[in-house]
């Protein structure tokens, strides 16, 4: 991104950290867990398509990412979908951190 722009790398990160409040890397994987969560409700693709689709390596990316970002893990939302759950990256504008692990069995059905 910095190169399309004419700037240096650490630049661009400090531009997104002051206009954004959150690194690229983070912008990106905040982008990629939206379009999966569109996809989760949209269609009935398989998790690893959705993965694909996302911009994510695989499906276990998928699903560490979702873990950590949104609390619930793909399936999960894919069932109940709710625009109240979800934490954002680290250092995004609306931190709510946890280092407890939230898995399927973890939540009701």
């Amino acid at each position: 991104m910095a190169d399309m722009v004419g700037i240096s790398v650490r630049h661009l990160g400090r531009l997104f950290v002051r206009h954004l409040g959150m690194t690229p890397a983070c912008y990106v994987e905040l982008v990629r867990v939206a379009a999966a969560k569109a996809l989760l409700t949209g269609t009935d693709a398989p998790l690893a398509e959705v993965a694909a689709r996302a911009g994510f390596g695989s499906a276990e990316t998928l699903r560490r990412t979702f873990v950590r970002t949104v609390g619930v893990t793909p399936g999960a939302y894919r069932r109940c979908p709710d625009p109240r759950v979800g934490r954002h990256c680290a250092g995004g504008p609306a931190v709510a951190r946890s280092d407890q692990r939230t898995n399927e069995t973890d939540r009701p059905a």
